[in-house]
């Protein structure tokens, strides 16, 4: 496989009807459960047809894990993050393109919210434990607290803006204009503008669409 292969295999996780796995806090999704979730009849085989046509937008986010099969060997399968994920559910222009995108957006902000209310947790027990340490150890804590925090908020604001590009992709593939684009997601056509040119330039805003906007 010519993407970035993990050499180690990953135990998969189900939440909500997903299937994914982790690795170092990165959530991946196989070809397989994408183009399950997309409403393929030959799902792992349908995303690598368009993965091949679509190498230039996809490949940064593809990576080989090896999981284990019925017959009990070791295979590595293509995996994608989850900006992968979105690309491929806008290239796809499924039936259940649209309602994929809506739940895989719901799963990451759950599985971000379940994260940041763990890392509470655990800061909050750190600290009733330490109420004895010294005045440094103490000091040391509340600035991991805070870093955790706003690690936390980090993560929630990206999410957020994955959310509204994804939603300004399906107004935008319906024919909205810029600033009717912007308002049903609370933003100006100049923000909507930004945050476009700025998704091109990461290189997750499908250039089919890019084809539409301009006809």
């Amino acid at each position: 496989m010519a993407d970035n292969s993990i050499s180690q295999d990953l135990s998969p996780i189900n939440a909500n009807g997903f299937n994914y796995v982790e690795r170092n806090g990165q959530i991946l999704f196989s070809t397989e459960e994408i183009g399950k979730q997309l409403g393929y009849s030959k799902p792992s085989k349908s995303i690598n047809i368009l993965f091949n046509r679509n190498q230039n937008e996809l490949q940064g986010y593809a990576v080989g894990i090896k999981l284990m099969s019925t017959d009990g060997k070791y295979y590595e399968v293509r995996h994608f993050s989850e900006e992968g994920v979105y690309i491929l559910s806008m290239l796809a222009n499924t039936p259940k393109a649209r309602d994929f995108r809506s739940m895989l957006a719901a799963l990451l902000r759950k599985i971000r919210e379940d994260r940041l209310e763990l890392a509470r947790e655990a800061g909050y027990q750190q600290g009733r434990d330490e109420t004895l340490a010294l005045p440094a150890m103490q000091a040391e804590r509340k600035k991991g607290y805070l870093a955790g925090m706003k690690e936390g908020k980090r993560l929630a604001r990206r999410a957020d803006r994955l959310t509204a590009l994804e939603k300004l992709a399906g107004y935008l593939q319906r024919g909205f204009s810029y600033r009717e684009a912007g308002k049903m997601v609370g933003l100006s056509a100049n923000a909507v503008q930004k945050r476009i040119a700025r998704a091109r330039l990461l290189g997750f805003w499908p250039e089919n669409l890019q084809a539409r906007e301009a006809a």
